[in-house]
């Protein structure tokens, strides 16, 4: 999903930049080079979302706000508070194997809130996040357990919250920045799992029914591995370079990483009027060829006195593993005080 007014539509490239809208997210000790206070509204995403695999088809949508901040500039001290929707969306699943059918009407949200600081002239940003996981729906099925025709459905409604920390630094030259971001692990502070699950058997040989209900503990519970991120910009006239480099360790916290490599140009840096396109692309041995595991964005923004917009498309095309799709528009607003 795209993630800051300029950020979103460089192919979420922001680590090193010139201009920063959503520096929680990116990189906090680019609040060090703010001069102005700024809210920043961006989001409002419309996407759609489409994922299959062997035995599963998904599809969905959502429309919401994916980057709330409120930044403060003073003299000698730079904070923000923030809100990142990092997923929120509605999903319909349906699942066959050769026993059971089962369909997912499923709300999932991946929630992160925090606090940030910074120190003008002082190359460095400390963060504290809240991150919430939350799925809820229902989910029914049939089919054959143990040789007895089952029906039933499950309720999901289950919550996790964990807490991390974040430290980062920014290098500014003239017309060139270097900026690394370093994500703590996260560490779990508490869940609650209220899912159920109620089934009916029917046993065609004594013509008889069963039924029976209980507690479903799904996969709500995990924890973000660690996260490296560096990313270098230019900037030369009008024009901006980003490229940015991202390590995120894998759920399994076994220091095993996925690289994503970004690529951000910017037409118009400090005008009113301005185009950013990027891409964001997967590298590990399972990716064969370009566009295998892609993010594209493209888009323009403009600034009326003291307010910026922007709007711009976005498209994300996964197929290594498995085929999915997300796609839609974005809408970003920042006033700035």
């Amino acid at each position: 999903m795209p993630v800051g007014l300029f950020e979103g539509l460089m192919g979420n490239s922001g680590v090193a930049t010139f201009e920063s809208t959503a520096p929680s997210f990116y990189n906090p000790s680019l609040l060090s080079l703010r001069k102005k206070s700024s809210i920043v509204l961006g989001g409002n995403t419309i996407s759609t979302i489409v994922s299959k695999t062997e035995l599963s088809d998904t599809s969905g949508s959502g429309f919401s706000p994916t980057y709330v901040s409120n930044i403060d500039a003073f003299e000698s001290y730079v904070h923000e508070f923030f809100i990142v929707n990092i997923v929120d969306a509605n999903l319909v699943s349906e699942t066959i194997n050769s026993q059971i059918r089962r369909q997912f009407y499923l709300r999932t949200q991946n929630l992160a809130a925090g606090y940030t600081f910074a120190f003008p002239k002082f190359p460095m940003g400390f963060q504290v996040v809240l991150y919430q996981i939350a799925n809820s729906g229902v989910a029914p099925f049939d089919g054959t357990v143990a040789g007895l025709r089952t029906v039933g459905n499950i309720r999901i409604d289950s919550k996790s919250y964990h807490a991390g920390l974040g430290v980062s630094t920014i290098f500014n030259f003239k017309n060139y920045n270097l900026g690394f971001n370093f994500r703590t692990r996260t560490v779990k502070l508490n869940e609650t799992e209220k899912s159920r699950f109620k089934a009916y058997f029917y046993d065609s040989g004594s013509n008889s029914f069963d039924e029976t209900q209980g507690e479903y503990k799904g996969e709500v519970s995990r924890t973000e591995g660690q996260t490296l991120l560096v990313g270098q910009a230019f900037k030369s006239g009008a024009h901006e370079f980003l490229t940015d480099s991202s390590f995120v360790e894998s759920s399994e916290l076994d220091q095993s990483y996925q690289w994503r490599q970004s690529y951000g140009y910017r037409l118009g840096l400090s005008e009113d009027h301005q185009f950013m396109t990027g891409l964001n692309h997967l590298i590990n041995d399972k990716v064969k060829y370009f566009g295998q595991d892609a993010y594209y964005s493209v888009g323009y923004s403009w600034k009326s006195r003291s307010y910026r917009s922007s709007v711009g498309f976005f498209l994300r095309n996964e197929k290594v593993e498995s085929y999915n799709q997300i796609y839609g528009l974005t809408f970003n607003s920042e006033f700035s005080y």
